[in-house]
């Protein structure tokens, strides 16, 4: 990478961080006019249009970033997180499983996987991709999260119970948590327990 790309790129990765996506597109988008063959500039841009929630965008510049260099873990687990927020999940699982044979060690490649198995209805496979994400990163909440809800639709209450206290101790502000275990309370019966999340819910929903 030559040096003036290197400093293009480190400003646009600021302008992300201060929440400048608009600005930071338009130098991305100089970037790759001016290096094509950069696929660390097509890796940012995919990110500039994830934040600006283009994920067909993000898609292709992450592909493109991927096929620049198929070397690289990274690239192969954002277009295969991208394609799972696209409901391309035999794509994402695809590409996922390809991200993990380069850096196995990857927590939230495992989780991502995990997540594209469970929209498949593959429960058992998600479960065991949570395990080895929570393995690698015990404080892997989304990890947590896919474990939960794996084991709810496998009317397994007790364990999706306890996963999912586990992602409130890591995240209680996850409203979405709140939510689920106060299903998970009604499942098993325990009204007076569903109430208190649900009231939960409700607080972190009206700030």
């Amino acid at each position: 990478m030559n040096e003036e790309l290197e400093a293009l790129l480190m400003k646009c990765t600021r302008l992300l961080e201060d929440f400048k996506y608009e600005e930071a597109e338009k130098e991305l988008n100089i970037a790759v006019s001016l290096s094509p063959n950069s696929p660390e500039a097509w890796d940012l841009l995919g990110t500039c249009y994830l934040f600006l929630n283009r994920m067909g965008d993000a898609e292709q510049a992450y592909r493109r970033a991927m096929e620049l260099d198929p070397s690289v873990s990274r690239y192969w687990h954002s277009l295969g997180s991208t394609l799972g927020h696209l409901n391309q999940f035999e794509a994402a699982e695809s590409c996922l499983r390809k991200a993990l044979e380069i850096g196995p060690e990857t927590s939230r490649s495992w989780s991502s996987l995990a997540s594209s198995l469970l929209n498949q209805n593959r429960y058992d496979e998600a479960l065991d991709a949570t395990e080895k994400a929570v393995q690698i990163d015990a404080q892997s909440f989304d990890a947590y999260f896919t474990m939960s809800l794996a084991h709810f639709y496998m009317g397994q209450m007790d364990d999706a119970e306890r996963s999912m206290k586990r992602v409130i101790e890591i995240a209680p502000q996850l409203a979405q948590a709140w939510e689920v275990l106060a299903e998970i309370y009604m499942r098993k019966g325990q009204k007076q327990e569903a109430e208190n999340a649900m009231k939960k819910l409700d607080e972190l929903r009206s700030k």
